[in-house]
């Protein structure tokens, strides 16, 4: 028995809502080929005011270990498209290397990656780990569209809830994102990968 929660701001009338609803329960009736009265939408109003804490936070939550290849997809998906641009290949290879299953199933076990979904679909993940965010990842075909800046958000208010500063190890192709942020660089650092290759990466911090 299918359903589907639909989250709006108010103003619609009830007709324009009933008839959002019959529209939606016989697309999903005639795509999952089951019975229309078997399917349940359920419009729900959310003020402006209230979208993030009852739409957006709610749309990004803990990863389950049965969700690693989730979290790899889209990890390594960004890696592979992005970082190529920044960084010679000895250094995109250390970079998929450094995040690998083991790396990440160990941070799911303890409860601190999590997954933002838009439209279906899994589309960024987020590591917190005490006050570093960590593995902060949007699929290339969804950036630009403000999931990034809204799992930093959930990132930063997660994490002033403890500390009064943020740390994180800011890569070439984000580094100016987190400047404009409000994070200043206080450590360059270099790792010399095996095939000789250098990667380059900064020390960024936060204060609240």
């Amino acid at each position: 028995m299918p359903h589907v929660e639909i989250s709006c701001y108010p103003g619609r009338t009830d007709k324009q809502k009933a008839e959002c609803a019959e529209g939606v329960a016989e697309i999903i009736a005639n795509t999952l080929g089951c019975n229309v009265s078997g399917v349940s939408v359920a419009i729900k109003e959310v003020n402006q005011a209230d979208w993030k804490t009852e739409v957006w936070d709610k749309q990004i939550v803990p990863a389950e270990e049965y969700q690693l290849n989730i979290v790899r997809d889209i990890t390594q998906q960004t890696i592979s498209e992005i970082y190529p641009k920044y960084y010679p290949s000895g250094a995109v290879d250390y970079f998929k290397a450094h995040h690998s299953d083991s790396n990440i199933l160990a941070d799911i076990r303890k409860g601190i990656v999590f997954l933002l979904k838009a439209d279906g679909d899994y589309v960024g993940t987020v590591t917190i780990s005490e006050n570093e965010i960590n593995r902060l990842f949007v699929r290339p075909e969804f950036q630009h569209q403000g999931y990034g800046r809204r799992l930093l958000d959930f990132a930063e208010e997660e994490i002033s809830k403890n500390y009064s500063e943020i740390v994180i190890n800011a890569s070439l192709p984000a580094r100016k994102i987190y400047q404009k942020r409000g994070y200043h660089e206080t450590e360059y650092n270099q790792i010399i990968t095996d095939s000789k290759d250098v990667l380059c990466y900064d020390v960024m911090k936060k204060k609240f």
